[in-house]
């Protein structure tokens, strides 16, 4: 009888780019496809990639209105202190870009300063 050899193990695939995220919001909102939202750790710290809205509304069935929405986040990008990112991007003509609370980012040009933080 011949004996079982280990297998050799392999990678699964190539090194993940994007994530795909949802967001749930309690009631129907002005997010529209195409958005960047702008995520801030809990203390205020951090600035994580820009997560583009790639999908419109969702309704959730028996949630009270209650929609979700699917976000594209870059998996590979390491998120910059809160602080060098203010610095930057009033170096970039944005001095006030309000970067202590999660929010949606609508203006072109505060969006593409956002997106040169990462090198884009």
């Amino acid at each position: 009888m011949q004996q079982p050899r280990p297998r050799q193990r392999t990678t699964a695939g190539p090194v993940v780019k994007y994530q795909l995220e949802s967001l749930r919001l309690d009631s129907r909102s002005a997010v529209r496809r195409g958005d960047v939202i702008v995520f801030v750790s809990a203390d205020d710290e951090w600035i994580y990639a820009p997560a583009v809205v790639v999908s419109d509304a969702v309704r959730i069935p028996r949630s009270g209105g209650a929609v979700l929405y699917f976000l594209r986040i870059r998996a590979d990008l390491p998120p910059p202190s809160l602080s060098d990112a203010a610095a930057a991007l009033a170096d970039l003509g944005h001095p006030g870009p309000r970067l202590q609370t999660d929010h949606y980012v609508r203006s072109p040009t505060l969006r593409a300063a956002l997106l040169t933080l990462w090198d884009f």
